[in-house]
This record gives structure tokens, C-alpha cells and sequence, in this order.
């Protein structure tokens, strides 16, 4: 199977010389950012890589062998890499493709673990909510309240809590 690199490069191969793109080359502050940002999907595959492993005594399909702790560090990592390089778009060239692969990494957990990483931003806020509000703030125009800033996802790991939101709580001013 010919990756869809390989497929561009030998598509510029067809043309004529004077016709070929050549490759975008990244400056030393885009290689860089992309750097850090394959650094942050590396680390938090390999923190559930980590988490996936299991226990010499356990067996294959038992859930106890999964650490919960790991696991929602490493959902932190992904929800965070993927929030960073969404805010950074227009940083460099080739954002978009890492941006898919993230969006690939997130669904392929979802499905395969069952684990569900929820940002709370722009969300209605109800007390009843299990979240961990870390500050309440007046928002003018507000008419209720309303999660403005979520600073650490929910996840959920096969529908259980196991690390619950950290959010900033926008209200109405005269409350």
C-alpha cells in the first residue's frame, strides 16, 4: 500500500521540472513547535500504552488491570496536545495532518477502550454537575451560568468517572 506522501511525491515526479512543487521546509520556530507537539502524542501514547498493560495475573479482558490514573493522565495529555495544536493552527504547515492524526488517536480510544475525555467549555453549568468548579467568575451578559474555561477534561473510562472536570464558572453579575 503507497502511503499518501509517497503518492504526492511520485504524482510531482510525473511533471515536468519546471512544474514541481517543491516540499514545504519548516523554520527552525515551526520545527520546533512541531517538535514539542509530536513530544506531547508521543508521551501520551506511550502513558496508555502504559495503562493498556496488563498484569501477569490478570486476565486478558479484566478491567482491574487497566490503571484508571494512567489512563486519565494520558486522556489529560491527548485532550491538551489536541487543544494546544487547535490554538495554534495557523503555527505551521503541517498542523492540519497532526490534527487529523489526534483526531484519529481520540476516536481508535473511544472505541477500542471505551474512554470518553469531555471539555466542558461553553457547556450551561448546574451544580449537580460532577465537576470541580475552580472559580467563579462575572461574565457581563450572562444570563446563566456557563462553564467558560475547562482547565481539566472529565473522562470516563467504560461509562465510570475516573478523573472528574476542573472548570471556571462564568455567572451572571448580579448574583
Amino acid at each position: 500500500m503507497i502511503t499518501s506522501g509517497v503518492r504526492v511525491r511520485l504524482r510531482q515526479w510525473m511533471l515536468p521540472k519546471e512544474f514541481r512543487i517543491p516540499r514545504p521546509r519548516l523554520d527552525g520556530e515551526q520545527a520546533a513547535w512541531a517538535q514539542g507537539l509530536l513530544a506531547a502524542y508521543d508521551g501520551a501514547v506511550a502513558e496508555l500504552q502504559a495503562a493498556a498493560a496488563h498484569r501477569p495475573d490478570a486476565e486478558p479482558e479484566d478491567p482491574a488491570r487497566i490503571d484508571t490514573d494512567e489512563l486519565a493522565r494520558a486522556g489529560t495529555a491527548m485532550w491538551r496536545a489536541q487543544r494546544r495544536l487547535a490554538q495554534e493552527r495557523e503555527a505551521g504547515p503541517n498542523s492540519g495532518q497532526i490534527a487529523k492524526y489526534m483526531r484519529i488517536t481520540v476516536r481508535s480510544l473511544k472505541e477500542a477502550l471505551d474512554l470518553d475525555i469531555q471539555d466542558h467549555t461553553g457547556d450551561r453549568y448546574d451544580p449537580g454537575q460532577s465537576l470541580q468548579v475552580l472559580e467563579y467568575e462575572d461574565v457581563p451578559g450572562l444570563t446563566q451560568e456557563v462553564v467558560t474555561e475547562t482547565e481539566k477534561p472529565s473522562i470516563y473510562f467504560r461509562g465510570e468517572l475516573v478523573q472528574r472536570g476542573q472548570v471556571v464558572v462564568g455567572r451572571p453579575p448580579n448574583r
